[in-house]
């Protein structure tokens, strides 16, 4: 076996280790779950030949590299860190609580660029107390350093991990659970969502029919028609079409899979949409341009893309030299436009799907810009 020099990474022998352990896939596991925990480029070689490492400033000692990783694997049966852990809450996310690929994609953005690095990951979970997450809670927004809803997604993965822990038994309580976030203070966050104007709209509308129009072209333009998510765009079939309403009841995910409900679930998610002059064009055009498909916008087993829809609109944006704002977007601005047009809260709510009225007042609380509400506040009081 090939011993580490002093000073040298197990990186430069991992192979060695592999080619060896090719029979013992029980080791082979062991040097992965091992390499998840702990980082073992720290591993270093002692005067008289044996290897050790430093875990919480403990100096864990072997007499060869395949020894120490069986300690430190061992190890992992008495001291289960937030790091250890974070692989397996991930997968208790995703076949447990069904989450979808974007609340992976999130929980995974916030755990390597805000949470990988800290102290308190490597702390032994039966060992970390309330005050452990207090003073880490307080070093993070010191000074106001990061927005309310950043803190609460670190919070979110940290109380995530820690719950999952409590279920598997590994814990008796949360700490996490005993912390008031009302003694934080917060960095201020513009809530303002600037939607696309009704100028705007009919500009982009009228640019795109001067071309010769694809699907992602009707797609566009059908969005702009519609208080609908681009999963649920993406998901309609010419079926959903009755007369002058099409009715919304599935959506498409992040992986092109189609799903027979809405997402969230909630019944109010199920919904008919009235359908415009335009939008009833734009669903007979793509019918002449897709006869084959049961899907509006799948042609030949081929999905649209988010990404490409998004690259489509910029592009149309800069054409007119309008300010892009992505598919998400356009539901607001739809949703704007009704309200400025006087159409009711609850109305709307029905029309976006949501399960409260406070929801959509929250909603459209957002989208109103101050040059909206000051030119209506005028307008009242002329």
């Amino acid at each position: 076996m090939t011993f580490i020099k002093s000073n040298d990474n197990i990186d430069m022998h991992i192979d060695n280790i592999i080619k060896l352990s090719e029979y013992d896939m029980t080791y082979l596991q062991k040097v992965n779950t091992v390499k998840q925990t702990f980082n073992l480029n720290k591993i270093k070689m002692r005067k008289d030949g044996r290897v050790y490492i430093y875990i919480n400033r403990k100096q864990i000692i072997a007499h060869d590299e395949r020894a120490l990783i069986e300690k430190l694997y061992d190890s992992l049966e008495q001291c289960r860190t937030l790091r250890s852990l974070y692989p397996d809450w991930e997968d208790y996310c995703k076949d447990s609580l069904s989450n979808s690929e974007k609340t992976i994609r999130e929980h995974r953005h916030i755990w390597n660029n805000q949470l990988q690095n800290e102290k308190i990951v490597d702390k032994d979970i039966k060992e970390l107390k309330t005050i452990d997450f207090l003073e880490f809670f307080r070093t993070i927004t010191k000074h106001k350093a990061i927005t309310k809803q950043r803190f609460k997604d670190i919070r979110s993965v940290l109380n995530g991990i820690m719950k999952y822990a409590l279920e598997k038994e590994y814990i008796q309580n949360n700490p996490i659970s005993a912390i008031n976030i009302k003694q934080f203070k917060f960095k201020a966050s513009n809530t303002q969502i600037s939607p696309y104007t009704k100028e705007e709209r009919s500009k982009l509308i009228n640019h795109i029919k001067s071309n010769t129009m694809d699907l992602y072209d009707l797609a566009i333009i059908l969005d702009f028609q519609l208080t609908i998510r681009i999963g649920e765009l993406k998901a309609l079939k010419f079926s959903d079409k009755n007369e002058r309403l099409i009715k919304v009841q599935r959506f498409m995910d992040d992986k092109h899979q189609i799903h027979n409900h809405i997402k969230g679930g909630a019944d109010e998610g199920i919904r008919w949409l009235p359908l415009t002059d335009t939008a009833l064009e734009v669903i007979s055009l793509a019918k002449e341009l897709n006869p084959n498909s049961e899907y509006v916008f799948i042609k030949g087993g081929k999905n649209l893309t988010t990404i490409t829809f998004n690259r489509r609109l910029k592009k149309y944006c800069e054409e007119l030299g309008i300010n892009y704002r992505s598919s998400h977007k356009i539901r607001f601005s739809t949703a704007s436009i009704a309200h400025m047009s006087g159409m009711a809260d609850v109305e709307l709510q029905k029309l976006l799907g949501h399960t409260t009225l406070t929801m959509t007042q929250h909603y459209l609380r957002n989208i109103v810009s101050t040059q909206q509400t000051t030119e209506t506040y005028l307008k009242a009081l002329a």
